[in-house]
């Protein structure tokens, strides 16, 4: 591999692009089988856009079409990228847990085609090596233009070839400005349990029932089988909400204020026992040049999401309003650059969940 990041990415592209035309033709065989030949490029072209039969190479035309933006990028290409990339690319192809609908069609792929198996190394060969630690990081612009969140990112975007909007249990995070005395928009949700937590006083309603909250005081909705919530900020200021999504639906609503507990210099917003799923939440304020354990627990990944200043995993910069994930996490710490404000969010990807929800779908 060479030393030149562009030039490497311009390697990588170029192996990718012949694996996606293999398995490109893979599915033009099976699907000849049943429905006849196919004509030419432009009827190829269309299946692969949009025909369900091909829905599942599309999670490789998201990575070449992501991998061409960064070759493209006007501050060139950066050893941090060929990271990410690698990473991503690793992601999509092989996987410790349930296999998304990629693998699967991948793993018939290489059953089937020898040349399927040599173009996949030649793709593997000429990514950089893999790194102690498995980040992902999200690229700021994510979300769905008709997200009902506005400003909301769905953490599953974050893995290529992943398929739901949220990550496991965790549906969406979502963060928004306030105005003094400037009403939210009412917004109704329905099995998940949603957690919010605002930096100045927020009055929260839902349905009757109407609670006062301090400054970054974490507020529980259980939405149950529908709740209306509205939200009026006392202060300019910001507000995060975590959407976590349930084992079963329905259930009454409520909504409470949660004590917060200090575990060290962490604060705990919220435990699994009140989220349920398996879900933890915690925050954290660091001054620059400090080296911070983060939360764990057995068999969870961790989503760390910065809401001012800059922190640092394993030598990659997270930005504020940015989200990454660090898979198999064990004694994972990060280093603030800047005078900080994060949360660290403890997920288990084995939790069952109903993607039912009304807003972490």
């Amino acid at each position: 591999m060479t030393t030149d990041p562009k030039a490497s990415l311009n390697t990588i592209s170029s192996h990718l692009r012949a694996l996606h035309k293999l398995l490109l033709e893979y599915e033009k065989r099976i699907y000849e089988t049943t429905f006849g030949r196919v004509e030419n490029p432009y009827q190829l072209l269309h299946l692969a856009m949009e025909d369900a039969q091909f829905a599942w190479l599309r999670a490789m035309s998201a990575e070449m079409v992501h991998l061409d933006e960064r070759r493209l990028n006007r501050e060139g290409v950066t050893e941090t990228d060929l990271r990410l990339i690698g990473t991503r690319l690793r992601a999509l192809m092989v996987t410790d847990r349930v296999q998304t609908s990629f693998q699967q069609h991948f793993g018939l792929a290489r059953e089937a085609d020898p040349a399927v198996i040599l173009a996949y190394r030649q793709l593997m060969n000429a990514l950089p090596d893999a790194p102690a630690v498995e980040l992902f990081l999200s690229a700021g612009g994510e979300q769905d233009n008709k997200d009902p969140l506005p400003g909301a990112i769905r953490p599953g975007a974050l893995v290529p070839g992943f398929g739901d909007k949220g990550y496991y249990a965790l549906g969406a995070i979502e963060e928004r400005g306030l105005l003094s005395d400037v009403p939210l928009k009412s917004m109704r949700y329905a099995n998940e349990t949603v957690l919010g937590v605002a930096s100045v006083p927020m009055q929260w309603t839902t349905n009757e029932e109407s609670i006062a909250a301090d400054a970054w005081t974490p507020v529980v909705v259980q939405a149950g089988t529908g709740a209306t919530v509205s939200r009026i900020p006392g202060a300019d200021g910001v507000l995060v909400g975590l959407f976590v999504r349930q084992q079963s639906i329905g259930g009454d609503a409520a909504m409470l204020v949660q004590q917060r507990t200090d575990d060290e210099d962490w604060l705990q917003l919220a435990d699994a026992e009140m989220l349920g799923n398996g879900i933890a939440a915690y925050a954290r304020i660091a001054p620059p040049d400090t080296v911070i354990s983060v939360p764990h627990a057995p068999d969870h990944d961790v989503l760390l999401y910065v809401l001012a200043g800059e922190i640092e995993v394993d030598g990659v910069q997270i930005q504020d309003s940015r989200l990454a994930l660090v898979r198999h996490p064990d004694n994972l710490t990060v280093r603030s650059n800047s005078d900080t404000m994060f949360m660290a969010i403890l997920v288990d990807p084995h939790a069952t969940v109903t993607r039912a929800g009304s807003v972490a779908r």
